[in-house]
């Protein structure tokens, strides 16, 4: 009998250089459209954390003002020491100065609610959010990713003394509504943090809205053109330009808690 060789044998079907150029082209084409989605939707989770912390911030309010005469934590100094007597908070992100707890820091350091719910999830703020922390176990100045909104222009000139004035009922009835709110700014504002002085700062970008905490402990959210804080010409202006933020932010968005 005869043996015939068989030759060499394919193990199986192999992929040319085109075929598998095409496979690399597919696999980077589906990366590209897949990593602005996910980008996306992490974003929108990030906003959805930040709406979770206003609510936490809601509920420490009302049981600060519960222990406390139905008041809002005081965010100035009116009676205090000389050095002190300037500062007349209207809104601010400041959670200490001069190594006292003010505003929502207060919560925190009467343990209403942990410093990390000060912090905006978002990655815009990111670097931000690491100074605050730190200033907060360790310096005399602290401020947090959020806005505390605590005197009204009604009172801007008044000699009466809020610490026992500037209750939430009192609010209610001027129709202030909106307590706290993502820090969203335009530039020159005349707040400190991680970003150069100027700067704007915009918490949730990617998504586009603000979001916003009212007396009722509800959590609703405005276009960020909205809820933009501006400010006038000229640099000595910062506190009637909070104001005028205020004024006008509730005139077009918060007159009314979900309008």
């Amino acid at each position: 009998m005869r043996c015939v060789s068989a030759g060499p044998r394919r193990s199986g079907p192999g992929f040319t250089l085109i075929e598998l150029l095409v496979v690399i082209a597919i696999i980077a084409l589906l990366i590209g459209i897949l990593l602005p989605v996910l980008s996306g939707a992490k974003s929108v989770a990030q906003f959805v954390r930040c709406q979770t912390n206003f609510r936490s911030i809601g509920q420490a309010l009302h049981g600060f003002a519960n222990d406390h005469d139905n008041q809002k934590p005081p965010a100035a100094k009116f009676n205090g020491p000389p050095n002190f007597n300037w500062f007349r908070a209207t809104i601010t992100p400041n959670t200490r100065v001069g190594g006292e707890p003010i505003g929502l820091g207060l919560l925190v350091d009467q343990d209403y609610l942990v410093f990390t719910a000060l912090q905006d999830p978002s990655r815009n703020m990111a670097e931000d959010r690491i100074m605050d922390e730190d200033r907060w176990n360790e310096s005399i100045t602290a401020g947090s990713s959020y806005l505390y909104m605590y005197r009204y222009v009604d009172d801007l000139w008044s000699d009466v003394d809020p610490l026992a004035w500037y209750t939430m009922d009192r609010a209610a009835d001027l129709g202030r509504h909106a307590i706290a709110s993502d820090l969203n700014t335009e530039e020159d504002h005349g707040y400190f943090g991680a970003f150069p002085n100027g700067v704007p700062w915009v918490s949730h970008p990617e998504v586009g809205r603000s979001n916003v905490l009212f007396l009722d402990g509800s959590v609703d959210a405005a276009e960020n053109e909205v809820m933009i804080q501006r400010n006038p010409p000229g640099k000595n202006l910062y506190h009637l330009s909070r104001q005028a933020w205020f004024e006008e932010a509730h005139a077009m968005y918060s007159g009314d808690p979900g309008k």
